[in-house]
């Protein structure tokens, strides 16, 4: 197995363990190539579809109920699984896949669970200062069932399935990583990278001293915020076993993940804690805790001082500024004021010698005119004389015509008369051969053209083309029994709607065209569909009935061949 889903409670330490996970070699999941979500993002849009409510109400075990997501939910899944099967090794964790373990168990048969639980304490030693000023009796024992709740789910789940399942104790996990990975190893596949133990995980923090280790006071700060934040916490741990002790049913049930997990925690010598003993450790933390306090105190009182100076010399500063500011101001001002005065002048002068040259433009342009007018007169003097010898000279010649003219005008006036009458008798033939015309029209039949494309269109054509064209890939071609319906039950609803009435195929003009179209390997396939999907055994025998259409066309094509090349052999 080279998936894993690690799960266990909020307050489990469940990521520590995939922290451990990702040491051994654990690559994180990518998200799914289609709608980009992570495996988080999908187990939460699968329990808001189905009305789960959040895991912080849960109190009973019998409302922890594995979701029966449907075949409709299953794309997401594998869209996520196609994105991450180039990878040998990866997973992911998520406490809310609580819902989810039947689901993503069904879904990939190479996938493992480890599911992570800890200790009651844990859920009241993790409770910070500032939560339990709000807490009340009853919502201590809310969160303890809901931690006895989700183990119980935890539980139950790697009783039935502890083929595929571990139940580790996170605790364990930390303290010896490297021996937990040898148990483990059974349950992955030979891809497992062998890489090194995780270090350690502590769970303090000591408060560094914001002036540094230098001096006295820093390392007595630092010494005393280290050994406040280590000293182990027996009054706490006395107070939670005292709290605990009335709830023997959720150490009853730790007890039950102890016998049943396969990392269970090691067995520790148990040191007898009593009140004596709690309360002198919690005065001592008390005691250092007013240690620390008073050396804050008086690094605050040197920084408050240390500030007082840092105003001062600010104050002095800024008033040196000040005074540099108004110096600059006047001094500015008065440049502003001399270049205002010069910029002045130069638009006087700029706008002298603008007005200057506007002059000499215009009288350029006036001297350019009278030069063109001088010679325009020139040259129309020279036309008036050309034009009145040319106007002597058509003088003549149309008296000459005159005479001419009169003989040519009656044998016009003749022609005219003649063409008026034929113009008479084409018209009356034209009207007609346009009522003849009008007559015959309803008597035609319209001819209608296409009968190809219209089969192409049709059902049985265009299944055959989306056979084709998914069988060039394996997992569209798996679908085929899905998507065919729907795709048949979208044209037949698209047809439905429209309201064109085409007249039938034997009346197109070029209806062997549509014939031809007929013998095509997408029209052979639909066909084939249509007439077996209808019924339980043609359903059984569809891909014998698929490749033997295939078959026939192949025959068909070649049959064609052969006749081509028995009419064209020089070819």
């Amino acid at each position: 197995m080279n998936k894993i889903l690690t799960v266990g409670h909020p307050f489990s330490g469940y990521r520590d363990v995939e922290g451990v996970l990702r040491s051994w070699g654990m690559q994180p999941a990518r998200t799914s190539k289609r709608e980009c979500l992570c495996p988080v993002e999908i187990g939460s849009i699968l329990r808001q579809a189905h009305g789960e409510v959040s895991l912080e109400s849960i109190q009973k075990s019998d409302e922890l109920r594995q979701i029966d997501a449907g075949p409709v939910w299953h794309g997401l899944a594998l869209d996520l699984l196609l994105n991450n099967i180039d990878q040998k090794f990866w997973g992911w964790s998520d406490p809310e896949a609580i819902y989810l373990l039947d689901y993503w168990k069904a879904l990939d048969p190479q996938m493992a669970f480890v599911l992570v639980y800890d200790e009651p304490h844990r859920v009241l030693a993790e409770t910070s200062c500032d939560e339990a000023r709000f807490y009340s009796r009853s919502i201590i024992e809310q969160r303890l069932d809901n931690w006895n709740a989700y183990n119980s789910a935890l539980l139950g789940f790697h009783l039935q399935n502890s083929g595929r399942s571990m139940l580790v104790n996170a605790k364990q996990v930390r303290k010896r990583a490297d021996e937990c990975k040898n148990k483990l190893m059974p349950y992955f596949d030979d891809t497992v990278s062998q890489s090194g133990h995780l270090p350690y995980i502590g769970f303090f923090n000591y408060v560094s001293c914001p002036n540094g280790s230098n001096g006295e006071g820093g390392r007595e700060s630092y010494a005393l915020s280290k050994n406040a934040m280590t000293v182990p916490a027996l009054a706490d741990g006395f107070l939670i076993e005292s709290i605990l002790a009335d709830y023997p049913e959720h150490l009853h049930r730790y007890d039950e993940l102890q016998s049943s997990a396969t990392i269970p925690l090691e067995p520790q010598p148990i040191k007898q804690t009593n009140s004596l003993d709690a309360w002198l450790v919690q005065m001592k933390r008390r005691s250092e805790s007013g240690r620390v306090i008073a050396i804050l105190s008086e690094g605050k009182k040197i920084a408050e001082e240390q500030l007082l100076v840092k105003d001062n010399e600010l104050e002095d500063s800024f008033r040196r500024e000040t005074l540099l500011h108004r110096l600059l101001t006047s001094e500015r001002e008065d440049f502003e004021k001399k270049v205002y005065l010069f910029e002045e002048k130069l638009r006087e002068k700029q706008n002298d010698f603008n007005a200057v040259s506007e002059k000499n433009k215009l009288l350029i342009d006036e001297k350019t005119e009278l030069d063109k007018r001088q010679k325009a007169l020139l040259e129309e003097k020279k036309s008036i004389e050309n034009n009145f010898i040319d106007l002597q000279g058509q003088i003549d010649i149309q008296k000459n015509e005159s005479i001419s003219n009169s003989r040519t005008k009656k044998e016009l006036i003749e022609e005219n008369e003649l063409l008026l009458l034929q113009l008479h008798e084409v018209q009356e033939e034209l009207e007609r051969y346009y009522l003849e015309n009008q007559k015959l029209k309803p008597q035609q039949q319209s001819e209608y053209y296409g009968a190809a494309d219209r089969l192409k269109r049709e059902l049985p054509y265009r299944l055959g083309a989306e056979i084709i064209e998914r069988s060039r890939k394996i997992w569209p071609l798996l679908f085929l029994p899905i998507s065919l319906p729907c795709f048949t039950r979208q044209y037949r609803n698209h047809k439905n709607k429209s309201d064109i009435i085409l007249p039938p195929l034997e009346e197109y003009r070029d209806f062997f065209k549509a014939e031809k179209a007929q013998k095509h390997l997408s029209y052979r396939l639909g066909v084939t569909w249509l007439k077996h999907c209808r019924t339980p055994w043609g359903w059984v025998v569809m891909p014998f009935a698929l490749n033997s259409a295939r078959q026939a066309y192949h025959e068909y094509r070649k049959s064609v061949v052969k006749q081509d090349d028995r009419h064209m052999p020089g070819l």
